[in-house]
Order: C-alpha cells, then sequence, then structure tokens
C-alpha cells in the first residue's frame, strides 16, 4: 500500500513540474501536428524578463520571444537572438516575424537544428535596442523544446 502511494504522489508531482502545452493538436486530415507550449520566463535581463513559448508544426520547431521592456520592432531585418553555451559555442539567429511595432511584440526564431542544452547567456535585439540575459525560469529552452515532442 505505502510503495502504491509513493508511486501515486510521484507521478502526481510529475505532472505538476510538467510544462503545459497551450496547443496540442494533430489535424485530423493532413496530419499536421501543431503543440505549442504556454508562455514562460526565458531569461532574467538588466531591463527586465524575456518571456517564450516554444511551437512545434510537424518537425519545425520555433521560438517566439519577447521582453517586458521596450527594444523596439519585431521582424526588423536586424534582429536576432545570439546564444553562447557552456561548450564555448555561440549561434546567432534571425527574426523571422511579420514587422509588429506593438509593445511587446514576439520576434520569431527558428531553432529547428539547434542543440538547445548548456545555454550560458542571452543576447535579444529587436529594432532599436538588444538586452544581454541568462537563462531564467522555470524550464530551460532544452525542456521546453522536450514538451513539444
Amino acid at each position: 500500500m505505502k510503495d502504491l502511494l509513493l508511486a501515486l504522489s510521484l507521478l502526481f508531482a510529475a505532472q505538476l513540474a510538467a510544462q503545459t502545452l497551450e496547443t496540442n493538436e494533430v489535424d485530423l486530415f493532413d496530419g499536421t501536428v501543431k503543440k505549442y507550449t504556454k508562455i514562460y520566463n526565458f531569461a532574467k535581463t538588466d531591463v527586465g524578463l524575456l518571456k517564450a513559448k516554444v511551437m512545434r508544426i510537424d518537425q519545425y520547431i520555433f521560438l517566439k520571444l519577447y521582453s517586458t521592456s521596450d527594444l523596439g520592432c519585431a521582424g526588423s531585418y536586424k534582429n536576432y537572438l545570439k546564444l553562447l553555451f557552456a561548450d564555448g559555442r555561440s549561434v546567432v539567429i534571425k527574426d523571422k516575424a511579420d514587422i509588429s511595432c506593438v509593445d511587446s511584440a514576439y520576434s520569431l526564431f527558428d531553432i529547428t537544428n539547434l542543440n538547445t542544452k548548456g545555454i550560458t547567456n542571452i543576447r535579444f535585439r529587436q529594432s532599436e535596442y538588444y538586452t544581454d540575459g541568462v537563462p531564467y525560469g522555470t524550464y530551460s529552452l532544452h525542456q521546453l523544446v522536450s514538451a513539444t515532442e
């Protein structure tokens, strides 16, 4: 009986710790898979937080990212996300979002072929400014990507 209660408790705790998917669909007609996480904290910067969601559409994975401080417009040709990793790698990813200049406009980054383990520093640039930060939040980017598999 104790083993059963322990197993149920561990299962319940694992459910509480799991990332929540905002969308989890498979199209009945063409089999298109759509899995989107909810919005989570991604990084802490000197000027605020970076908030993110991970979106899987079939085999493609995207990071939708915005800053709680105004960095300018999303979708600008100047926009990028730079990631530094513990092993010394660095990656620069260009913004693929449509241009939007509303407050907290989401930039969109294709991270389909990115190994997301071990991020140590983040630079997020939109049209006017950039901000540097460190990973911060309940889940790492790697965990959010894994939740959409």
